[in-house]
């Protein structure tokens, strides 16, 4: 029965490689990190600087464009 209801727990996700992708990468583990961050939604974008009444940026440093979200690093790291 229990086996049964993790299974429906699970149903629908998808499962992705990013982990893998991000820990084999050659590059600088300071950048891996950063990039594990970044998945697990951790890093201090401006939206959650905001929410704790800091002085930020609220548009990307890098595209200059869009708000900084947990998200919109997200994409970037999937376009690179």
């Amino acid at each position: 029965m229990a086996a049964s209801a993790y299974k429906i727990q699970f149903m629908g996700s998808t499962s992705s490689n990013l982990k893998e992708l991000i820990w084999k990468t050659p590059v600088l583990a300071k950048q891996k990190l950063s990039a594990w961050l970044c998945i697990q939604d951790r890093c201090l974008t401006a939206d959650k600087l905001a929410k704790r009444g800091w002085q930020h940026d609220p548009i990307c440093s890098l595209w200059k464009c869009q708000p900084e979200t947990a998200a919109h690093l997200r994409s970037l790291l999937l376009l690179g």
